[in-house]
């Protein structure tokens, strides 16, 4: 009868008959012997794992064969692949690649170019043990980059380890190239934590979800930057934080009054282009009083919620070429057109978001020297697109200029008819006008009208033929009984002309 197991895991021999000492010492002998037996089996299998061992140490992966500088660089492109740089997938980090193998782990460790971008999420920072793993991660990530200059995206602790965490990043602040630092509650930064000049900083953006109301705080450590020339303020005034305004070239303000983006605006005369999204201010406080300021450098200017675009009479822009405007009314056309009056400059390039075919129609009137338009997520019906292709092949004195045309995330039905007889008056041009050279559409979820599809197809065959760039994502969504398979093929309908 074979042993059971009782519940405390151990063995339970079954009942024996009782035995003469004879029999106890045979059994005894039997025993031993097969004792000696399990135990020569065990050694044979230590001696054959060893032998394993031995031979699995002896074998070369093929990939372990690469010179440690090939490696290394497949490691760079592996970490330095958009999908990582955007999204930050952990999969992409050198952290992976260093827990592979020892081998590996060597050739990442001494790749200090590998640890040059640190991410740090609101998810990564939940709880104590969070916020003391990010300043031990960052302890340990830092001086692995060595001397090179560092890109760090974080968000910042609320207890008393944020403390700690700007602490760590003083004293690698000479490798600051870029820094994000997000917070959801005021931070002091004094310049006195910092030793010396951030001899590599180009880029800041800081985001602080609250500020206190008395105005009390201003963070100043990153006023002795020699090289910085592109700030990202979210809610920041001038009272809340000190940089080297005059020697900034690219601003985004987000959140800031009226008053507060002129006060900055004032600070800062060598802007190349500005991204302001001005916050509504309420209806008892007073606007600034007019004050053209001349802004001779400024080429681009975003403006976003702003739909009156009432910081335009603020300004004078010379040499204004790129417009971005969203959800655009009739005061904001109205100082548009005052804008370019004043300013004499030539706009080339409009980016005309969410705006009806109405204020569209009066904005594009004003921009003779456009050559580019884009129009994402145009509020039409179907009527409207119709009515603005008629129009654009009509106009033929309108928007001489116009070389490029892109319509894209289009939420209504397109009769493809109108499509390319605009398309075709506009690529045979006019007398002093400019022949249309690209142009591009994309449309969410519906399907284009149907109509005289087949000539249509035929007209933007003969385009493409004659040079013109037609780039057209939904174009599948044409595939209806009045387009054969050789039409589709032609015209390389799933991909871009």
């Amino acid at each position: 009868m074979p042993a059971s197991v009782r519940s405390d895991n151990s063995l339970e021999l079954p009942p024996t008959p009782p035995l003469t000492g004879p029999e106890l010492r045979l059994r005894l002998i039997e025993v031993e012997e097969k004792e000696t037996d399990l135990e020569l089996g065990l050694a044979r299998l230590r001696i054959e794992k060893k032998q394993i061992f031995k031979g699995l140490d002896t074998l070369i992966y093929p990939i372990l064969t690469l010179p440690p500088e090939i490696t290394s660089e497949i490691f760079l492109r592996y970490v330095d692949s958009p999908h990582f740089r955007y999204t930050h997938d952990p999969h992409h980090s050198p952290l992976r690649l260093a827990s592979v193998c020892r081998a590996w782990r060597a050739v990442a460790l001494s790749t200090q170019a590998l640890w040059t971008h640190f991410y740090a999420g609101p998810n990564d920072i939940g709880g104590p043990a969070g916020e003391e793993s990010l300043s031990r991660r960052l302890q340990v990530w830092l001086p692995r980059a060595g001397s090179l200059p560092v890109t760090l995206k974080m968000s910042l602790p609320t207890s008393a380890s944020k403390d700690m965490v700007l602490s760590i990043l003083a004293r690698h602040s000479s490798q600051w190239r870029n820094l994000d630092l997000q917070s959801a509650e005021p931070f002091c930064f004094p310049i006195d934590s910092i030793r010396a000049p951030l001899s590599s900083l180009k880029k800041i953006q800081l985001n602080i979800d609250y500020l206190p109301l008395d105005g009390s705080g201003c963070i100043t450590a990153f006023f002795n930057a020699p090289q910085l020339r592109e700030a990202h303020l979210d809610r920041l005034s001038l009272s809340r934080i000190s940089l080297p305004w005059i020697q900034l070239t690219n601003l985004k303000l987000w959140g800031q009054s009226l008053s507060d983006c002129l006060e900055i605006l004032d600070q800062t005369p060598n802007l190349e282009s500005l991204d302001c999204a001005v916050s509504p201010a309420p209806f008892w406080v007073t606007m600034p009083a007019p004050h053209v300021r001349t802004m001779i450098h400024l080429r681009t200017l975003h403006c976003m919620f702003d739909r009156d675009l009432k910081i335009l009479d603020h300004l004078m822009l010379p040499t204004l070429r790129q417009l971005e405007l969203f959800d655009l009314t009739s005061e904001g056309h109205a100082r548009v057109e005052s804008l370019v009056a004043r300013s004499g400059c030539c706009v080339q390039s409009l980016y005309l978001g969410r705006t009806s075919l109405t204020q569209s129609y009066a904005c594009l009137s004003t921009l003779h020297s456009l050559t580019e338009i884009t129009m994402p997520s145009p509020t039409w019906s179907s009527g409207d697109f119709s009515e603005f292709f008629d129009w654009m092949a009509e106009t033929g004195g309108l928007l001489p200029a116009l070389k490029s045309l892109n319509m894209d995330r289009c939420p209504a039905y397109i009769d493809i008819c109108s499509l390319a007889t605009m398309l075709v008056a506009r690529r045979k041009g006019r007398a002093g006008a400019a022949k249309l050279q690209s142009f591009r559409l994309s449309i969410e979820d519906h399907y284009l009208r149907e109509g005289r599809v087949e000539q249509a197809l035929a007209d933007l065959v003969e385009l493409r033929a004659q040079g013109l760039k037609v780039d057209m994502h939904s174009l599948p969504k044409w595939a209806t009984a009045n387009i054969n398979l050789q039409m589709m093929d032609e015209f390389n309908i799933s991909g871009t002309v």
